[in-house]
């Protein structure tokens, strides 16, 4: 993740959304009291047609289990997976009746309009748009950063333009080399392509071991993820990377 939300302290964040509340209630209590900032949830995503009413039982009945004033929830928006949407009503919805838990959206949709429609209908939400694909935009508009699998590649160069925005300078050139640095991960299978350069880098071939239904990855496509980005470095202004 780069940037902070309003309310973030800087701990991690993790999903515990499921489709039934009982282990979405009991992951997240775990999460609290393993001393994490907060968690982001997936809405219930088996009975689709739930709607915006169904869904907001759904997370007001998790927020009274959990019953934890320590509780900070990240609506995740992430339809394509989930089938599910976390509408811009719902989001605001929620933190009007949980304004000091209700405090972050994360959009995975990769829709702008939804992120924009988002920004204005929940002002008090941290709001994070995809990737860093939308960072700059999103800054611009009054999001609160970015949360993104990359990050884990090219957190440093991602920062840097987080904190050139804050600070007003022009970063139109680190701006362009995040975002072809996010297309090459995407290109090479964001979450397989991902790993298997990190085993290659840190030499651990645990990182080439995927949890199912993904199959698990190789050295060679790490090789080939590292040259593409090096040969990136070599072109696209921005730090240097291996």
């Amino acid at each position: 993740m780069a940037g902070r939300g309003r309310h973030s302290r800087g701990q991690d964040a993790p999903g515990t959304g499921v489709t039934a509340l009982p282990d979405t209630v009991e992951l997240s209590k775990h999460a609290l009291d393993l001393g994490c900032a907060g968690v982001m949830v997936l809405p219930s995503f088996f009975y689709t047609a739930a709607g915006d009413n169904g869904q907001a039982r759904y997370y007001s009945e998790l927020i009274e289990k959990v019953a934890s004033p320590k509780l900070k929830l990240i609506l995740y928006h992430i339809p394509q997976n989930s089938g599910v949407p976390v509408s811009p009503a719902l989001t605001a919805r929620l933190n009007a009746a949980f304004p000091d838990t209700v405090v972050a959206y994360k959009d995975s949709a990769g829709s702008w309009d939804n992120t924009a429609a988002v920004i204005a209908a929940a002002p008090n939400v941290s709001v994070f748009p995809s990737s860093e694909g939308q960072l700059t935009q999103g800054l611009a508009s009054g999001a609160a950063g970015c949360i993104s699998a990359s990050v884990n590649l090219n957190a440093k160069a991602i920062r840097a333009v987080y904190d050139g925005v804050r600070a007003g300078r022009d970063v139109s050139a680190g701006d362009a080399a995040i975002k072809s640095f996010r297309k090459a991960v995407q290109d090479a299978g964001l979450i397989g392509g991902m790993k298997a350069a990190l085993a290659v880098r840190s030499g651990d071939n645990r990182w080439l071991n995927l949890r199912a239904p993904h199959e698990n990855t190789t050295p060679q496509a790490g090789k080939a993820l590292l040259e593409a980005l090096s040969s990136l470095a070599d072109h696209i202004p921005g730090p240097r990377r291996g």
